[in-house]
């Protein structure tokens, strides 16, 4: 009975170890599907400080570029705009640059919780496998030890019966 017991023990651990890596692999899931949400949320708030700029930017050039003609100061006002045009499309290239990085970081998530999905799945597959290897595992477990119960019974002798009726007569 012990070596049955064993196996069935041993079982009832695989079917454990199957349902632990299901559940591992939806923490996974959950975490990868989190961390996506935040990339795309800071996606977005990289777009929109880009925007922003570009905003900002563009009506500050729109101001600049109509200096006063007439103005003595004309060769500094055109070198001021020719420079902060140059250094506006220096921070509209950094914050493009900060979006790219921001979709770089989407798509990474992206394959994350792709992956996450991938290994629940193979695990959900697992412990399934597992659940329909122990049914007829199980069965034939009970069928032996119900037949090494009757084998035992059958080599046990009977209760002396004929020796109480003895002592009666």
């Amino acid at each position: 009975m012990s070596r049955i017991a064993g196996m069935r023990a041993q079982l009832r651990r695989l079917q454990h170890l199957a349902e632990l890596r299901e559940d591992l692999a939806r923490r996974g899931l959950a975490a990868s599907a989190h961390a996506l949400a935040e990339a795309r949320q800071a996606r977005a708030g990289a777009e929109a400080a880009r925007q922003d700029l570009i905003e900002a930017q563009a009506a500050r050039r729109e101001a600049l570029r109509s200096p006063l003609i007439g103005s003595t100061q004309l060769r500094g006002a055109l070198a001021a705009v020719l420079t902060t045009f140059e250094a506006d499309r220096m921070r509209e290239a950094e914050a493009a640059s900060r979006v790219a990085t921001a979709d770089q970081l989407v798509t990474g998530a992206e394959a994350a919780l792709a992956q996450a999905r991938a290994k629940l799945s193979a695990a959900g597959r697992l412990v399934e496998k597992r659940r329909r290897m122990i049914e007829p595992l199980s069965e034939a477990l009970a069928k032996a030890a119900e037949a090494r119960d009757e084998a035992e019974a059958a080599e046990l002798p009977l209760p002396l019966a004929g020796a109480v009726g003895r002592r009666a007569g």
